[in-house]
């Protein structure tokens, strides 16, 4: 069975939990290269991974045996670098958010749109317990009646109904 080749883009604290997945998933992927503009980053991970390691994502891209682009750089700068790994062909992974504003958002999903690639977006809080419980709330809440009282201090007074404040008594939000 052939690997899913990654490379990582921003060898910061967020790609050794990238690199965790990847390696946790050896059977089906890889990593084949990394890259980060501090270049000592980049060769102690190229180094520790034994695998090339590049200070330039143009340079990175020109490698062919990259399929797919793990973008573990700072947030404002997603949508450029997704937009320069799609038009290179190869799939992009991104941490969330994938753009700041809703244009260079919609300018990454249509660029990955046009040269026929993939995006995909990390979403790992979806798993957090905090996550699970407003989800749950939500639940509970979506066919009820809330109301939001603002008293000046941008604090909503929230009344809920006694089936939510029964689950959650510990609720800041319970009115």
């Amino acid at each position: 069975m052939n690997k899913t080749k990654f490379a990582i883009l921003g060898c910061g604290r967020i790609a050794f939990k990238h690199l965790e997945a990847i390696e946790g998933n050896s059977e089906k992927a890889e990593i084949v290269a990394v890259c980060d503009v501090v270049e000592d980053r980049a060769k102690e991970y190229g180094e520790k991974l034994n695998v090339p390691y590049f200070t330039s994502l143009t340079e990175m891209l020109k490698q062919e045996n990259i399929e797919i682009v793990s973008l573990c750089t700072p947030s404002g700068m997603h949508p450029k670098h997704g937009i320069e790994v799609a038009q290179s062909g190869k799939h992009v992974l991104t941490e969330k958010p994938m753009g700041t504003n809703y244009k260079e958002a919609k300018e990454l999903i249509n660029t990955c749109d046009r040269e026929g690639v993939q995006l995909h977006v990390v979403h790992q809080n979806r798993l957090n317990t905090t996550i699970d419980t407003l989800k749950k709330a939500v639940e509970i809440l979506k066919d009820k009646s809330v109301d939001f009282d603002f008293d000046g201090d941008m604090q909503p007074d929230v009344a809920l109904n006694e089936e939510y404040k029964e689950l959650y008594p510990f609720s800041s939000i319970v009115g």
